[in-house]
């Protein structure tokens, strides 16, 4: 992967081999991937912070260094916003972030990369290749004067219908009801992921 940076390389030319997040909490869901694929992770087995670890270290070695070297000036400061805006105007190579944005890259209103871009897996590691899978989340506040209408939208909103809904807008779901399972194919017909709908 840094080879391919490299070769792409061009900031006389404002192009440049590789983009991610650098900001903060911005950069951690991202960078969650490189640490598992080192062989590291947040916390060690009796719980305590882990940031000390070699492991953990050489992974924020190499991400640190792909923003350094490849990077566009700023990258420190971009969360996933700046980094798809440089992408899908080409002025970058790669971008390492999750794959809910590739509705973007794909859409001939916003990318000038449509006929361009491919998506993969994150590179292999020492510790082998190990994909960070997160996601957003609808709790109900424990305090709530309204629980009982609270589940009932949270009922309605990861249903069936509403993650076929999404799904068919570009939405990425998942839905850990019991007994809903849509989401982890989507569906047969998928007229806005023409690329995607012959691979499921």
């Amino acid at each position: 992967m840094e080879k391919a940076a490299a070769a792409i390389n061009k900031p006389n030319e404002g192009i440049y081999g590789f983009v991610g997040r650098g900001k903060g909490a911005a950069a951690t869901s991202q960078f969650s991937s490189l640490m598992y694929s080192f062989g590291s992770n947040w916390v060690t087995p009796s719980g305590k912070a882990n940031i000390t670890d070699p492991k953990f270290l050489s992974a924020v070695k190499w991400y640190g260094n792909m923003l350094n070297k490849y990077g566009p000036p700023g990258t420190t400061s971009y969360s996933w916003q700046q980094a798809q805006d440089v992408f899908i105007q080409g002025k970058t190579g790669m971008w390492m972030d999750a794959s809910v944005f590739f509705a973007n890259l794909i859409d001939p209103t916003k990318s000038k990369v449509v006929d361009k871009v491919g998506i993969t897996m994150i590179p292999q590691g020492p510790g082998g290749r190990t994909p960070y899978v997160g996601g957003w989340h609808l709790s109900i506040y424990n305090g709530s004067k309204h629980k009982e209408a609270a589940w009932l939208f949270v009922q309605w909103a990861l249903s069936k219908a509403m993650v076929l809904k999404a799904q068919l807008n570009s939405i990425t779901t998942s839905v850990s009801l019991p007994g809903n399972r849509l989401s982890t194919r989507r569906p047969t017909s998928t007229p806005n992921w023409p690329r995607l709908s012959s691979k499921q």
